[in-house]
């Protein structure tokens, strides 16, 4: 699907997956918008409009999003992808500032930008795409905060679908695996893996590219995913096979 009056507003727009989403969905004559933390790499962006946010912040959001409707009046999809990782272990010695910032910025700000967002999503086409994670659907005690955020971004996702189901707006989420990405480098460096490593855990022998997400988020955006809601969408190339 091609438009020139579409607006998708990606969170996490400046690196990696949402890098990609942004350049994807420009590709197809999309309006874009999309927000990050900092300035970094914003200007390199190939988005319409974009703005400095915090997602842990609810007024940043709330401004945010009044900018948004004040240019262009409307948002036709909403895909929450920004996230931050980080190890935090169960033990006694584990930070609770990790736990809580990763908590604050993975669950509460998909939490806050849904909820603000949708009153000014378009009815029967609007869309909301969640950026969940294999670590969505199994547990890894190293990054307990992560996995738990993941987890309950299926619910949340859920609990939207059902609440915008009357206005015909769909509510999905995407689990990727491993994806190529600089957040993926830092993770195996940590595990003292290389990619080799990863890709024999992996039925498929094949890590992720990121196109491959911004593709399946593109069409969960489509008309012919318009009866598609309340899903987790795996795409990891067989990895969590074994959890069936």
């Amino acid at each position: 699907m091609t438009s020139n009056n579409q607006i998708v507003l990606i969170t996490g727009g400046s690196r990696g997956i949402g890098k990609n989403m942004v350049d994807y969905f420009k590709d197809k004559n999309w309006i874009v918008i999309t927000c990050a933390s900092s300035t970094n790499w914003l200007s390199e962006s190939k988005a319409d409009f974009s703005f400095v946010c915090d997602i842990r912040k609810q007024n940043q959001i709330k401004n945010g999003i009044k900018k948004i409707v004040k240019k262009y009046g409307k948002i036709d999809v909403l895909i929450n992808n920004a996230a931050i990782s980080g190890n935090n272990p169960l033990n006694e010695q584990s930070s609770d500032e990790i736990w809580h910032n990763i908590i604050d910025t993975n669950l509460n700000g998909v939490y806050y930008m849904c909820k603000y967002s949708l009153p000014y999503i378009k009815d029967n086409v609007g869309r909301i795409i969640n950026i969940s994670s294999v670590l969505g659907i199994m547990g890894v005690p190293d990054q307990s905060a992560y996995s738990v955020a993941k987890h309950a971004i299926i619910g949340l996702t859920k609990c939207f679908a059902l609440y915008a189901a009357p206005r015909h707006i769909t509510v999905n989420s995407i689990c990727p695996g491993w994806v190529e990405t600089e957040m993926m480098q830092k993770r195996i460096r940590s595990l003292s893996l290389n990619k080799i490593d990863i890709q024999n855990t992996i039925p498929l022998s094949k890590i992720l590219k990121p196109i491959e997400i911004s593709a399946l988020a593109f069409y969960l955006s489509s008309p012919e995913a318009s009866n598609l809601t309340g899903q987790e969408i795996v795409i990891d190339g067989g990895q969590t096979l074994h959890l069936s």
